[in-house]
């Protein structure tokens, strides 16, 4: 592991606890890791924290031949080194440190398939996504790390979600899946009934609505937007609140499902 400048003794033992068991459990995680951490610091008395207990700082490389020596070095993941900020303090828990280190193993494409409205939720249920595959995060701790935010200024930056749990963004509720994908939550006729004008509806003629093209496959209205939204499947915007699905762009979405 690369150097730990941490002081305070309790929160050594937890660093220390972490990659003990990163190199043992999660071997291949471990080793990338390795690369992308450059090292571990506590924060500045100077550096404003907001009752953070941890921070994920990218190193930004200057020269693109360099950025590719990175990139080659690790695989091709789009992971960038950096350095892990943590409070120095016996507050420090195991969780904590997880979170921070899968912010470090997190790739910018892990970040786009949460399908979250904002860069920041999707950042932040991916560190949790990978302290929680590694057996260091539990849904407890989420929440409790909630409780904890709860009134401060970190709670407006931050987001404590745990999977199961709905919350509302910019006016539109969302619910976090146990694969950590947001799924927006449909009103019962949200994308059925909106309002098309003439040359819509006629384009729309023959197309089928998320509540016919989810029987099609099997599945509710509301997993086929949760599906279109991941892009997974071609559909059509007629306004905000009106989604069609050509019947052959729905059969193909079928096949490709085939075993």
């Amino acid at each position: 592991m690369k150097p730990c400048k941490l002081q305070n003794p309790n929160a050594r033992k937890i660093v220390c606890q972490v990659w003990r068991h990163l190199r043992k459990n999660f071997p291949n995680d471990a080793r990338i890791l390795t690369i992308i951490v450059q090292g571990i610091k506590p924060f500045n008395k100077q550096e404003p924290t907001y009752g953070k207990t941890g921070r994920w700082n990218t190193i930004y490389l200057k020269y693109l031949d360099e950025a590719r020596a990175w990139l080659e070095k690790v695989g091709g993941h789009g992971r960038w080194p950096g350095i892990i900020k943590l409070q120095d303090n016996d507050g420090l828990t195991i969780g904590a440190v997880a979170h921070e280190f899968g912010h470090a193993f997190t790739s910018d494409d892990e970040i786009k398939s949460r399908c979250a409205p904002t860069y920041d939720w999707a950042n932040e249920v991916a560190a949790d996504m990978h302290a929680m595959r590694w057996g260091l995060l539990t849904c407890k701790d989420i929440q409790r790390r909630n409780i904890n935010n709860t009134g401060s200024r970190r709670s407006k930056f931050h987001y404590d979600l745990p999977p199961g749990a709905e919350c509302v963004i910019y006016g539109q509720p969302y619910r976090l899946t146990k694969d950590f994908i947001f799924e927006r939550i449909e009103t019962k006729n949200q994308h059925s009934e909106g309002i098309m004008n003439e040359k819509q509806a006629s384009i729309a003629r023959g197309m089928l609505t998320p509540q016919e093209a989810g029987a099609r496959c099997g599945i509710s209205g509301e997993q086929l937007m949760a599906i279109f939204r991941r892009k997974q499947i071609t559909g059509y915007r007629f306004g905000y609140h009106t989604v069609r699905f050509k019947p052959s762009d729905v059969d193909a979405y079928i096949e490709k499902m085939r075993m």
